[in-house]
């Protein structure tokens, strides 16, 4: 079957599934820069910028001391068809990076678009600070035994361990929104876009 993809959406995807890949190879501090990516906006909207960073860099320090004690995994543990969808992705947007306001078809599999999916939900729980949900995505993949709810609060800047952004805040990168809309459209369901760029179709 196909997708049909903007160049924003391939190369937003491309990077989505490729950090998904590196959580589940083990390398969990690199959910900071993807948290990163919000501070302009929680910024903007009144957060102190010494307040983002200084609890992003703790997060970072609890992420650590778990990461230090897990075992990587290689490529072929870690699920080689993930790497080898984020290669597509990339070559699919260098390719159509000259024509970036036009749809065009993307040759996907079943299990492909689960992953795709599940890198979006992954994703988007990241980043409105719910890591205990995001993690349970990752539960399919490979398992941490860590509760990573307790860390809501440094993801999102709420004092309530168990409080985290609503998808539509104005506190978190508008390309949440735009991977919302993509993982609605791949759940196929009826939805408002939220984001600025257009649904995607899926093609049998």
């Amino acid at each position: 079957m196909n997708i049909v993809l903007l160049y924003t959406q391939a190369k937003l995807l491309a990077y989505i599934v490729g950090s998904f890949k590196n959580v589940i190879k083990g390398d969990l501090i690199l959910i900071i820069p993807l948290l990163e990516q919000n501070i302009t906006a929680a910024v903007k909207e009144g957060e102190l910028e010494e307040i983002f960073l200084a609890r992003l860099h703790n997060l970072k320090y609890n992420l650590y001391t778990i990461q230090k004690d897990i075992k990587y995994l290689n490529v072929l543990q870690e699920n080689k068809i993930i790497l080898d969808l984020k290669h597509r992705l990339i070559s699919f947007s260098n390719r159509n990076k000259n024509n970036p306001n036009v749809g065009m078809h993307f040759n996907i599999t079943l299990e492909e678009i689960d992953i795709l999916k599940d890198s979006l939900n992954f994703y988007i729980n990241v980043m409105i600070g719910d890591l205990g949900s995001a993690f349970k995505v990752i539960e399919k993949y490979r398992s941490f035994n860590i509760d990573f709810s307790i860390y809501n609060n440094l993801a999102s800047g709420f004092l309530d361990d168990v409080t985290f952004h609503e998808i539509t805040s104005k506190k978190i990168f508008r390309k949440v929104r735009w991977g919302y809309d993509i993982y609605r459209g791949l759940l196929q369901e009826d939805h408002k876009l939220i984001g600025t760029l257009p649904g995607i179709k899926i093609i049998r």
